[in-house]
């Protein structure tokens, strides 16, 4: 069948439970290579692992069912790089941008109850804690481990779950209670040299916060004197269902006064 239907048995993934390929294998190669055919594209079908394939499952679960809408505010991060140095220098423990910026999320969820919630059976319900999940990206998927009771964290805190859990997302360690309760997601790309972007909300959750890079930008003062100063975009997607463009303002808002003055 495979010599008639021009498959080569070779470009069939070998299968893990040792199961002899089938004539629906062939089958289905060949449909593939069928509707391929005449484009002038060669291809490799790539399986997805474990995690991947919940990853997938639940971005389209969130795209299919959530009204998302997206803002973003620039924001300064003088004084929150310079925390980071002051920690530094004071404990000789390194804290991360990502860091600081969990602290400040928590504290500010807890004035604005709508962001720490999901909505069910046409019903907010407004979590009671503070857990906030940070993406977390490996060579084998995306993970995103949960900080729980985040706002009840000193900084260091924060810090130091934070290393302890992206440290057992790479060795592929995590436990399900390492992942289950997030309250609201935070997705920070700017370790990656990404100036902005949209993140996708978790359908158990309201909002989830993407994080830029910190760019070096000449602005113009009230004095009409040019001026350096490091900033970063925080983009805020949120479900319209829970929370109005206004609202998401208002945290937006709040949180960057926050890390300004932080």
């Amino acid at each position: 069948m495979a010599r008639e239907l021009g498959v080569n048995l070779q470009t069939i993934e070998q299968k893990k439970s040792g199961k002899r390929i089938t004539t629906e294998d062939v089958q289905r190669l060949a449909e593939d290579l069928r509707k391929n055919k005449g484009r002038g594209i060669t291809f490799q079908k790539i399986q997805l692992n474990a995690v991947e394939k919940i990853t997938a499952q639940r971005m389209m679960e969130s795209v299919q069912s959530i009204p998302q809408f997206s803002i973003s505010m620039l924001v300064r991060a003088d004084r929150a790089l310079a925390v980071i140095k002051r920690n530094l220098d004071e404990s000789g423990k390194r804290i991360t941008l990502t860091t600081v910026l969990i602290k400040a999320a928590a504290e500010i969820l807890t004035k604005h109850p709508r962001l720490n919630a999901r909505f069910e059976q046409e019903a907010v319900f407004a979590y009671q804690a503070v857990n906030i999940g940070v993406a977390v990206s490996t060579a084998h998927g995306l993970y995103v481990p949960v900080i729980y009771q985040t706002n009840k964290l000193s900084i260091e805190e924060i810090g130091e779950r934070l290393d302890e859990l992206i440290g057992r997302c790479n060795q592929k360690t995590l436990q399900f209670t390492d992942t289950d309760g997030a309250t609201f997601t935070i997705s920070n790309l700017g370790m990656k040299g990404v100036h902005q972007f949209v993140p996708i909300i978790d359908p158990s959750q309201a909002a989830i916060l993407g994080v830029g890079t910190v760019q070096d930008r000449v602005v113009l003062l009230p004095d009409g004197k040019l001026s350096s100063q490091q900033e970063l975009t925080l983009t805020l997607t949120s479900d319209h269902r829970v929370i109005d463009g206004a609202r998401a303002a208002d945290f937006l808002r709040d949180l960057k006064g926050l890390i300004e003055n932080v």
